[in-house]
């Protein structure tokens, strides 16, 4: 709202910035998470070029936990949470997403600010016959996979000529297959194969980045 020279941000600290501050941190806007889930992170790492080509002009920072950074290594414009209340006023807006463990954050800023994920975003382009498993995220809202559940999915892997793994590094596998996770998430940004075994809130999200992936109900 800008009233008699004044910008007021009404969501965030009721903030009053001079219309001449205003002018010059407009473009700089702010997208943070502090909570524990990594998988946020990483979605939001690899969802920023496609906001900043959507939002031509905007210049999109990502704040983070301390001790999370590490997600969020190899792009520029990060801030450490322990930071950002020292800098606050050097953007126009931020936007602190938090989950209610029903509706997904990522999914819902997605939704409201009308961000199409190009279908080709992420392709598969991996080769190879290194299947890994992850049978656990951040808990909750996600549960862990179930022993028959686990063994649902070694057959499965086997059956189309995989060497199936439990929990182990995601870096040279070629299809992954699991929970909602950071590691789901980056195999598939990566260019590996997924499948997402749905046990919590984020399916329609991994739909929209993975289209080429696929749901498997064990």
């Amino acid at each position: 709202m800008v009233r008699l020279g004044f910008y007021k941000e009404e969501h965030h600290g009721q903030l009053i910035y001079p219309l001449t501050h205003y002018a010059q941190v407009k473009h700089n806007y702010c997208l943070a998470y502090f909570g524990h889930m990594k998988e946020f992170l990483v979605q939001l790492k690899a969802l920023k070029p496609i906001i900043e080509n959507q939002f031509k002009g905007i210049k999109l920072f990502l704040a983070c936990r301390d001790d999370f950074m590490p997600s969020l290594t190899g792009i520029s414009n990060v801030v450490k949470q322990s930071e950002i209340g020292k800098i606050k006023t050097q953007f126009a807006y931020i936007r602190e997403l938090t989950t209610d463990l029903i509706k997904h954050p990522v999914l819902e800023l997605l939704l409201e600010s009308k961000i199409e994920i190009p279908s080709n975003a992420f392709p598969v382009c991996r080769t190879g016959n290194k299947c890994v498993i992850i049978t656990k995220g951040n808990c909750p809202p996600t549960s862990p996979l179930t022993q028959i559940q686990i063994q649902k999915a070694i057959a499965l892997a086997a059956s189309k000529g995989y060497e199936a793994m439990i929990d182990k590094e995601i870096e040279d596998a070629s299809w992954v297959i699991g929970v909602e996770s950071d590691n789901l998430y980056q195999a598939g940004i990566w260019g590996a194969k997924t499948s997402l075994i749905p046990t919590g809130i984020g399916t329609e999200l991994y739909k929209k980045m993975f289209p080429a992936g696929t749901i498997l109900c064990l």
